[in-house]
């Protein structure tokens, strides 16, 4: 058989990837199978499995990938900024944003199914807990390192302000989901969670 390249087994996984993607999201991530991926790729169920023994595999690589890239990109931003308030000023308007991405609704689709399948597999729960806790995590250290600065309080509750963040942020993207533009009012409501987190930090300013 004749070599691959390298190049070329990276394109065939994104594209195995991208319509495993597109079919989480039209039939749902228990719904959909293996044949609906080769049907809507055009690439044999045995390439697919040259790449990814199970849908659990295919996911959980979706997941790296976008948990990767997410962020690499958000700790190089806010690295570059002087102070905590900038950092949390700078989650805020990013994930006050999402709802103006393409990608939004079906990528919430796709992710609560999956966190809910993966509730009832012990290795599954233990992998995605492990990427809550990156994302909370960063949260977290902005407010701790604000009251370290004597930015917030010194009696702030740095993890349940990060709990509070990502756990508001999964429940407007679920909202959002089922409601839509004109039902559900996304940017307004992120605005309220921005003043009720910016009080309880003694942060005045709430753009």
């Amino acid at each position: 058989m004749p070599a691959v390249s390298d190049k070329y087994k990276k394109e065939k996984k994104a594209l195995i990837l991208k319509n495993a993607f597109e079919c989480f999201a039209e039939k749902g991530f228990q719904a959909a199978t293996i044949d609906d991926i080769v049907t809507r790729s055009g690439i044999s169920k045995g390439a697919i499995y040259n790449y990814f023994n199970s849908k659990d595999e295919i996911y959980i690589e979706l997941m790296n990938q976008q948990t990767e890239e997410n962020m690499e990109r958000l700790k190089t931003n806010i690295s570059s900024l002087s102070c905590s308030k900038e950092k949390l000023d700078y989650l805020f308007e990013t994930y006050s944003n999402l709802n103006n991405l393409p990608q939004f609704q079906n990528s919430t689709r796709v992710h609560i199914e999956f966190w809910i399948y993966s509730s009832r597999k012990e290795d599954l729960s233990e992998l995605m807990m492990s990427r809550y806790q990156m994302y909370t995590g960063l949260f977290k250290g902005i407010v701790e390192e604000g009251i370290l600065n004597g930015e917030f309080p010194s009696d702030a509750n740095a993890e349940e302000l990060a709990l509070v963040f990502w756990g508001f942020i999964d429940g407007a993207s679920i909202h959002f989901l089922m409601l839509g533009n004109e039902h559900y009012p996304y940017q307004n409501v992120f605005k309220t969670i921005k003043k009720l987190i910016y009080s309880n930090l003694a942060i005045k300013k709430t753009p």
